[in-house]
């Protein structure tokens, strides 16, 4: 979402409320990759993807910094989920580059309510299904679409800032969802370009959900699973192998992720019927996440809907060798974008 200055090699952080994984790489190259590694937050440091102790975050990223002897590094993140909003727009069809910011800037706050103030946003301009434009019924102005994605000013520059004060520089700012489908398309030896792919991430305390068609993002929807997420502590084996472990009611968990399997024939539907009017519905399903029983999940989806569903895993190279797991798709998406790119 922002680009600030080019350089050769990157760090990627992907944060969650409960832990951050970093990789680095040079420049969109993931077989590049030298650094792999995976931090478990201290509980209440972050929480719904806000900042909530700031000098603690600052005290464990110097820690981090120093390390891995990251200093003065270049630096690609993600936004927290819960703090992205996806709006669909109508703009103006003769609008291009800076009118069009100048044009949103205008509209938010107007007629374009989100439920922040000074948000810091980007659009991304759909290509046009045919060649005629698109056109507004209310008073017949030629108008073309783009997606909205939106994030509260003030917590995104927490990050920066931070990131700033223990000597790293952010360069990028990026949406999960669509990094999690840059690495799919990525990896893919069969995509289909007709098709509609449902992006299923099931993490431990929560799940994304955002749809593609196109190259394009249709639909994303972020939320929490109903369980009590101070209950996941961090084990390690017999060979110095590190897991998550979940001591909490594990009823309710296994239920709160059942609910969320259900909740895709809605999400689905919604998206078929009211969204396209029939003329569209998703033909496959693509799950990750860092849930430890993902394989399980997908068992259980497998028996709940007729679509084919991928388990996308984290791989070092197109070719599938060194396997990460899925936890770190997430971070491998991240990696694959340059300092400039879509």
């Amino acid at each position: 979402m922002l680009t600030f200055k080019k350089s050769k090699r990157y760090i990627n952080i992907v944060l969650d409320d409960y832990v951050l994984r970093i990789i680095e790489n040079s420049g969109q190259d993931i077989s590049s990759i030298r650094l792999v590694k995976e931090f478990m937050l201290p509980a209440g440091m972050i929480e719904h993807g806000k900042i909530k102790d700031e000098l603690a975050f600052y005290d464990f990223m110097k820690n981090m910094v120093k390390e891995l002897k990251i200093k003065n590094r270049p630096v690609r993140f993600y936004v927290p989920n819960a703090l992205v909003i996806m709006r669909q727009v109508d703009l103006p069809a003769h609008l291009e580059g800076d009118a069009i910011k100048e044009h949103m800037m205008l509209e938010i706050g107007a007629s374009l309510h989100l439920p922040f103030d000074n948000p810091v946003f980007d659009v991304h301009i759909l290509p046009r299904e045919d060649e005629a434009l698109a056109t507004n019924t209310n008073n017949s102005q030629e108008t073309k679409q783009g997606i909205l994605f939106a994030v509260p000013e003030a917590e995104l520059l927490k990050y920066t800032e931070i990131f700033v004060d223990v000597s790293l520089k952010p360069m990028v700012a990026d949406v999960e969802a669509l990094g999690i489908y840059r690495y799919f398309y990525y990896m893919s030896d069969s995509f289909n370009e007709d098709a509609v792919y449902l992006i299923f991430k099931l993490n431990l305390t929560s799940t994304n959900i955002s749809i593609f068609h196109r190259h394009q993002v249709e639909f994303l929807r972020f939320q929490h699973l109903d369980i009590d997420p101070t209950a996941w502590t961090m084990e390690e084996t017999e060979d110095k192998k590190q897991h998550w472990v979940y001591q909490g009611d594990e009823a309710q968990l296994i239920g709160s992720i059942e609910d969320q399997i259900r909740e895709l024939s809605r999400l689905m539907n919604f998206y078929r019927y009211s969204m396209n009017q029939g003329e569209k519905q998703v033909s496959h399903i693509v799950l990750t996440g860092d849930y430890p029983q993902i394989k399980e999940v997908m068992e259980n989806m497998q028996t709940v809907y007729d679509l084919p569903i991928t388990l996308l895993s984290g791989y070092l190279s197109k070719e599938k060798t060194d396997k990460l797991g899925t936890a770190y798709v997430p971070t491998l998406g991240l990696a694959l974008k340059g300092a400039g790119a879509s």
